[in-house]
């Protein structure tokens, strides 16, 4: 059967109609849309935020106006998340998602930790769902920063610094966490499946224990059993060495340092190789 040419025409003309409604123009936002994702210690955080630019503006005290709350951003308020209880400029906050709030000021910022996520704007703000309200002093920067910038620095294990950089101005906040008891709760956690852990399970546990002086009789059975199950792990073989070497088994440590050693001459792994020589010098 033919089809009138009139009505292919037609046909085509609707499916090129509706692809058309469903096109859609990409272009480049002012204000980019970014997510920042960084850990430190055992705790996750994320940062999600638009990122204006200078521009050639003034941008302190007139575009973003002194001793008004700001998003901290654009286009949208700024979240923060995080999934362990951490502690702003000293004021705890549990594991959640939150608004990051500012009240600028030329001298002194208040950086809010805000309790409804889902607040859509400044308008919406409420005091009764500030979770926590510190204050810092800003720094001034000696390289100006085009583009707003969320970032950590200074990272440690139980600590961080939170910074807001933009134009000549970096706003930092300190961040701690308790990673030491956070480790060691997840560690007694998974003992209940222990037979189930792999050689890194043992080793980063012991490392843990031995560190922190929990058990050290325990870190060193762990550690034992990380190097019988990966025996040429020769950074294993090395930490097993030094935990040895500081029960006063000294030949037993020797003798392990000494396959390490090798192990790491065999992998021309200068570090290793640094590291057991220094430890055989020490304990022989």
């Amino acid at each position: 059967m033919l089809i009138p040419k009139t009505f292919s025409i037609f046909a085509a003309a609707s499916v090129f109609g509706a692809v058309s409604s469903f096109a859609q123009i990409k272009s480049p936002a002012p204000s980019p849309y970014s997510e920042l994702k960084q850990v430190f210690g055992v705790t996750e955080f994320t940062v999600e935020y638009s990122r204006p630019g200078v521009k050639g503006r003034e941008i302190y005290g007139e575009l973003v106006p002194y001793g008004k709350i700001w998003r901290t951003g654009a286009n949208a308020p700024t979240k923060i998340a995080f999934d362990s209880e951490v502690s702003f400029e000293g004021t705890t906050v549990p594991a959640g998602e939150y608004v990051l709030f500012t009240i600028p000021a030329e001298d002194e910022w208040t950086v809010i930790v805000y309790g409804d996520a889902k607040v859509g704007s400044v308008a919406g703000y409420d005091s009764k769902n500030d979770v926590a309200r510190v204050t810092v002093e800003p720094i001034e920067l000696s390289d100006a920063v085009e583009n707003f910038t969320i970032g950590f620095d200074d990272l440690a294990d139980e600590s961080a610094t939170l910074f807001l950089d933009w134009d000549d101005v970096r706003v930092p906040v300190k961040v701690t966490v308790d990673t030491t008891e956070l480790t060691a709760a997840s560690i007694q956690s998974a003992m209940s499946d222990i037979d189930s852990w792999s050689a890194r399970n043992y080793a980063d546990a012991a490392e843990f224990y031995h560190k922190t002086g929990k058990n050290t009789e325990l870190a060193l059975q762990w550690m034992e059993k990380a190097v019988s199950m990966s025996p040429n792990a020769f950074w294993w073989q090395y930490g097993y060495a030094k935990m040895l070497a500081d029960h006063g088994q000294t030949q037993q440590a020797i003798s392990v340092s000494e396959k390490s050693l090798k192990a790491a001459k065999a992998a021309d792994n200068a570090a290793y190789i640094a590291r057991n020589e220094a430890l055989l010098a020490k304990i022989r």
